[in-house]
């Protein structure tokens, strides 16, 4: 019971982490994103600014990728416990059977 617990605890702590971080996260994917598209837009010699509509597409991809990459990690970890409880279930259900 307790190992569980404390699983549950830990599994809670990283979720928890995720979301405080994930903020952060995306501040800093978009400023990455932000700084190379001007270093190659600043390269050329010609009159073009930057693509306004490219880097609103950047911005709300930046941050569905991380909101995507949080939902992956929170579903690999509730799969992780998927198989236990199937083998539960199937033990009651051959105990029903005899």
């Amino acid at each position: 019971m307790n190992e569980s617990r404390f699983t549950a605890l830990g599994i809670g702590f990283m979720v928890v982490a995720v979301l405080v971080f994930l903020p952060f996260m995306i501040a800093v994917g978009f400023y990455t994103f932000a700084s190379i598209q001007a270093i190659i837009t600043g390269l050329g010699f010609s009159s073009e600014t930057l693509n306004i509509p490219l880097f609103l597409i950047m911005l709300v991809g930046t941050v569905t990728l991380f909101v995507v990459v949080l939902h992956a990690i929170v579903a690999m970890v509730g799969r992780s416990f998927s198989p236990k409880r199937k083998r539960d279930r199937d033990a009651v259900e051959t105990e029903a059977t005899r």
